[in-house]
């Protein structure tokens, strides 16, 4: 027949910290029947899952000494992992398992980027996956530097970059905003600069070597900067006394507004007019 409802072993532990193995709650279903476990008590059936019960019924049964069955230390080493991991926890030591954030994804993500590079390969990959879970320090600093050691090892493609959280097992609106002026950034930091004389201009370090000694005030590097420069959607670059005039917001006030007002527009459209128009004509497309 059926398989029916069994109680299910579970850890628990005691003022002294020793772990206590009770039958609690009839919450999973046993296979005994199916299995003919003829050796069990009657009313009593091994629970479908980690073959707790089963495990209890022959521990009163076993003869004092004789190992136990392979099914009943599986049995017992999952009842004990939830109080382990309750225990690292409260440690500090946490969960150590993948991380998709850590320097060794950064690593093995460009590895494999320079062997297809190798073999002349399009490619893509997977960086920016932070293990944060909110748009905080460390996000930046895994996301920034998962997706620049990706980029500069020559990926063609770099996916998951922009607003996940928790090894992708989360979304952060904020985050696409932030993630947008970082890959900006990365983006403008490996585009390969232009050398020639215009750019070098030997003639304007020569005046300045041999004049003021420093660039600051020149004239040139005012135009370098308001021509060379990728100035940010939402980063601050102010000065200390424009960002308090300002409100002293974080880049996540920032985002959490950019967030607000294209939640808030109507009928807004990513695409302009006359990208509308170009694909039209060259796509038939049946929406409005």
């Amino acid at each position: 027949g059926a398989p029916r409802l069994c109680a299910r072993v579970r850890p628990r532990l005691d003022a002294a910290g020793v772990r206590d193995e009770s039958l609690q709650g009839a919450d999973w279903q046993g296979q005994a029947s199916l299995r003919g476990d003829a050796s069990l008590p009657a009313g009593v059936h091994a629970s479908g899952a980690d073959g707790g019960a089963t495990a209890a019924a022959e521990a009163e049964h076993r003869p004092e000494g004789a190992p136990l069955p392979p099914h009943a230390r599986r049995a017992d080493r999952h009842r004990a992992e939830p109080a382990q991991k309750g225990a690292a926890a409260e440690r500090g030591e946490g969960d150590h398992g993948l991380s998709g954030g850590g320097g060794e994804q950064a690593r093995v993500m460009a590895a494999s980027i320079q062997v297809a590079q190798h073999y002349s390969l399009c490619n893509s990959c997977i960086a920016g996956a932070t293990d944060s879970k909110i748009p905080d320090a460390q996000s930046g600093y895994e996301k920034g530097i998962g997706v620049l050691t990706s980029a500069m090892a020559g990926s063609n493609l770099i996916t998951q970059a922009s607003g996940t959280h928790a090894s992708l097992m989360g979304t952060a609106l904020e985050s696409y905003i932030i993630d947008n002026d970082m890959a900006g950034v990365v983006l403008r930091s490996i585009e390969t600069p232009k050398v020639n004389a215009k750019e070098i201009n030997v003639k304007n370090i020569d005046e300045v070597v041999r004049g003021a000694g420093h660039f600051l005030g020149d004239a040139e590097t005012y135009n370098r900067m308001r021509s060379d420069y990728l100035y940010p959607k939402i980063s601050n670059r102010d000065s200390i006394e424009e960002w308090e005039l300002k409100g002293q917001k974080s880049v996540w006030d920032l985002a959490r507004e950019r967030v607000e007002e294209i939640l808030n527009v109507k009928g807004h459209s990513c695409i302009s007019d006359e990208a509308d128009k170009e694909i039209k004509k060259q796509f038939k497309i049946y929406l409005g």
